[in-house]
């Protein structure tokens, strides 16, 4: 599902904004998580979950030997809610049929 109909969906499910203002808050809310991930905080969304930033590195004998150059690998965790654990818990699959 796309950005755009997603936010086409959320305005159109009772909301009284419109999908150009429910877009222009989903832009706004993934400059701040940008904002706030490269600070090195955990964001979180409430039910939704939270996202934070890991590293991975080479190991040195002590904290003080550590610089930014033993940083190996980073990516970006998202920790689903309970909500979305709830859904993992029950979601049903099917073949594909072609």
């Amino acid at each position: 599902m796309s950005f755009k109909a997603l936010a086409k969906e959320i305005a159109g499910a009772g909301s009284t904004v419109s999908d150009t203002d429910v877009l222009a808050v989903l832009n706004d809310l993934t400059k701040a998580l940008v904002k706030y991930l490269a600070e090195g905080k955990i964001v979180r969304f409430g039910d939704f979950g939270s996202f934070q930033i890991n590293i991975s590195s080479e190991g040195v004998a002590s904290a003080d030997k550590f610089t930014s150059s033993h940083i190996k690998n980073n990516k970006i965790q998202f920790r689903p809610g309970a909500d979305l654990r709830a859904m993992l818990a029950t979601v049903k699959y099917e073949k594909l049929s072609k």
